[in-house]
């Protein structure tokens, strides 16, 4: 019976562990890109949005590895993502 037991609970061990790094390399996809996005924000930039869509973009079945491309116009005054805006 012990051994029984004993079988039993190593057999969970490996599908334990898997979920643990599943859920823990999510959360720290999420986490990073929260973070980006917050970086962004705190720095006073003017088109963080640029940073939120390339960051929710997902890639569709005809492009699965290509880099996302953001064509948009910039705004009168915006400042680019990696740029400081004037007067900061």
């Amino acid at each position: 019976m012990q051994t029984r037991i004993a079988r039993a609970r190593a057999s969970l061990d490996w599908p334990v562990t898997l979920l643990i790094v599943v859920v823990s390399l999510f959360l720290l996809k999420e986490l990073r890109h929260k973070a980006m996005i917050e970086d962004c924000l705190l720095a006073s930039r003017n088109n963080c949005d640029t940073v939120v869509a390339m960051l929710t973009a997902r890639p569709t079945r005809d492009s699965p590895a290509s880099p996302i491309v953001l064509t948009a116009a910039p705004s009168v005054g915006s400042v680019p993502c990696d740029q400081q805006a004037p007067g900061d």
